[in-house]
């Protein structure tokens, strides 16, 4: 049986990242509550008292920064790029990328790339 943690440990929440990132599927707060034994809501309260930011919003900043270094270190095409960087779909990436940087991930591929980033 998991044991039901009283602080929330940041490499446990990165190594689930990771696991997900490996299977190329997005990470979720209900599947990592599960994996330590304790309630979604428990776990985002222990969680934004330990980082002052929820689960999912952390979620979102490590599937944009592995979003944003494998578009400028691989040669993956954007789709690959979407499920291993943990975005359920390509589409779900292209909007979210665009949103978050202002440009599509090709466009900030390229402009990275030729900027030495």
């Amino acid at each position: 049986m998991p044991r039901k943690p009283t602080v929330i440990d940041h490499q446990e929440v990165d190594a689930y990242v990771a696991r997900c990132c490996e299977r190329c599927s997005a990470p979720r707060v209900s599947e990592l509550a599960f994996e330590l034994g304790i309630s979604r809501v428990t776990l985002n309260l222990r969680f934004q008292e330990t980082t002052g930011t929820s689960l999912s919003e952390y979620f979102a900043a490590m599937r944009d920064k592995a979003a944003a270094t494998l578009l400028v270190e691989s040669n993956l095409k954007t789709d690959d790029v979407a499920l291993q960087a943990g975005f359920g779909t390509p589409r779900t990436f292209h909007r979210a990328f665009a949103r978050k940087f202002g440009v599509s991930p090709a466009r900030y591929r390229t402009l990275n790339k030729m900027s030495g980033n």
